[in-house]
């Protein structure tokens, strides 16, 4: 694979379209079950049969491979912040969110820290 960057944004899109659903699968089978319970246990006919459960392995696989890169970065790049109770506590359904806020909006991390070159550097107006 020549960019993994690429794998690792399609990680992200599944991961955060595996949480929306999950989130919702479960905001939304309360109101059904309450509503109707033929409907309810129809529901949970199709969350049991074997297709849905190579499809939901399937896409947890790819929801692993995020949340892992996401606590790689944490551990490289952002180590003092405390996003790694949500990555580990909330795994999977917070990970596309660490990934939105710390990737793609490329939120300041906590643990940059200026170097006293840098301030040698300010002071003598140099430039790296």
């Amino acid at each position: 694979m020549k960019d993994p960057n690429k794998f690792i944004r399609f990680c992200f899109f599944i991961n955060a379209l595996q949480a929306a659903i999950f989130i919702g699968l479960f905001v939304g089978l309360i109101p059904i079950v309450l509503i109707s319970k033929k409907l309810g246990n129809g529901l949970f006919e199709m969350l049991g049969s074997n297709t849905f459960m190579y499809i939901f392995n399937s896409l947890t696989f790819f929801s692993i491979i995020n949340w892992i890169f996401c606590i790689r970065f944490w551990y490289k790049k952002d180590k003092y912040s405390s996003a790694i109770f949500g990555l580990f506590f909330l795994n999977a359904l917070y990970a596309p969110f660490y990934y939105n806020q710390v990737i793609i909006k490329k939120k300041p991390l906590r643990n940059k820290i200026d170097s006293p070159n840098e301030d040698i550097d300010k002071l003598t107006k140099r430039k790296k």
